[in-house]
């Protein structure tokens, strides 16, 4: 829900949340015992989070908390915590968290060298 807030107003948010909740094969799957619907949301909200930390420019935004200036999105504990939670629901969710880390690790590091060479 951080990542539509973000992109859209808080209204498009709820509507998403409540999209989700009403599709039936949500119930279904959800008493099933299957971890795939918060696996997905979870990889979903770390990729938000991530892609907030490596190609978000912070500039211009609100701070956390509303105390206005320069700041984050999205608190990068979130991001952990979110990270942490994958591993937890499911074991392919330690998969998933890995591949989120070294992709975007690799996208810091390219940006990184990109923003070197132009200086």
């Amino acid at each position: 829900m951080v990542a539509v807030v973000r992109c859209a107003a808080p209204s498009v948010a709820l509507a998403s949340v409540a999209l989700v909740l009403s599709t039936p094969m949500v119930w279904r799957w959800a008493f099933a015992q299957s971890a795939d619907v918060p696996l997905a949301y979870l990889t979903f909200a770390a990729a938000a989070g991530l892609t907030d930390l490596v190609f978000g420019s912070h500039q211009g935004q609100q701070k956390i908390g509303g105390t206005g200036g320069k700041g984050r999105t999205v608190p990068p504990w979130l991001t952990g915590f979110f990270l942490g939670l994958m591993v937890w629901t499911k074991n392919e969710g330690m998969v998933f968290s890995l591949i989120l880390i070294v992709v975007f690790a690799a996208g810091a590091w390219i940006r990184r060298r990109r923003v070197s060479d132009d200086a």
